[in-house]
C-alpha cells in the first residue's frame, strides 16, 4: 500500500507540473512536452536493451513499478508523459489541461480507493469504488473547468469511466486522456 501512495503522490506531483506548464506557456509548451516523451521512451526502452541501464534502473524504481512494468512494457509514467504530449499536440490548451487533470486525479483516486474499500470487483483488478472514485473525480474536475449542462458533464464522465474500467490496464491513461480531450473538445 505504501508503494501505491508513493507512485500516485509521483503521478500527481507530475500531473499537477504538466498542468502548470501548460497554464503558464499554453500551446509553446507542446515541444518541451514532446522532447520529455521521447526521453521517456527512450528511458525506458533502455531497460530491456542494455542490461546496465536495466540494473541501474530497476535498483531506483523497482519497488515503485507494477508487475506488468516490470515485463517488456512500457511503464505508466511513459505513458502519462506520451499521452500528455498527444494532448497538447492535438488540442487546445484549456482542453489538455482538463484531460491531464482527469488522468492525473481520478486515475489517482480510483486507485487509492479501490485498493483501501475493495467493495467488489466489477472487472479484472477493478472495484465499483474505485470506479466510482475515478467517475466522481472527473465529474467535479469537468464541471470546475467547463459548468456546462450537467448531462453533457456526465456523458463524458461515464464514457471515460467506462474506458478506465474495461480498458488494458497498459494503455487505460493513454486511451483515457485522449477520449476525455476529444469528448471535451467536440461536447463541451
Amino acid at each position: 500500500m505504501i508503494d501505491l501512495l508513493i507512485r500516485k503522490i509521483i503521478h500527481i506531483l507530475f500531473g499537477l507540473t504538466l498542468y502548470i506548464m501548460i497554464q503558464i506557456y499554453g500551446k509553446q509548451v507542446q515541444f518541451i512536452f514532446l522532447l520529455i516523451a521521447a526521453f521517456f521512451i527512450i528511458f525506458d526502452i533502455g531497460r530491456y536493451k542494455l542490461k546496465s541501464w536495466g540494473k541501474i534502473f530497476y535498483s531506483a524504481f523497482g519497488k515503485l513499478l507494477k508487475e506488468d512494468e516490470k515485463r517488456n512494457n512500457m511503464t505508466g509514467a511513459t505513458l502519462f508523459v506520451l499521452i500528455a504530449a498527444v494532448v497538447i499536440v492535438l488540442f487546445p490548451p484549456h482542453i489538455a489541461k482538463v484531460s491531464i487533470l482527469i488522468i492525473t486525479f481520478s486515475d489517482s483516486f480510483a486507485s487509492i480507493a479501490g485498493q483501501i474499500f475493495p467493495i467488489f470487483t466489477i472487472w479484472k483488478t477493478k472495484s465499483l469504488s474505485g470506479s466510482l472514485a475515478f467517475f466522481l473525480t472527473s465529474v467535479f474536475i469537468l464541471d470546475f473547468s467547463f459548468q456546462n449542462d450537467i448531462l453533457y458533464l456526465l456523458f463524458v464522465a461515464i464514457i471515460i469511466t467506462c474506458i478506465e474500467l474495461f480498458a488494458d490496464v497498459r494503455f487505460e491513461n493513454f486511451l483515457v486522456g485522449l477520449v476525455s480531450a476529444t469528448l471535451i473538445y467536440f461536447l463541451l
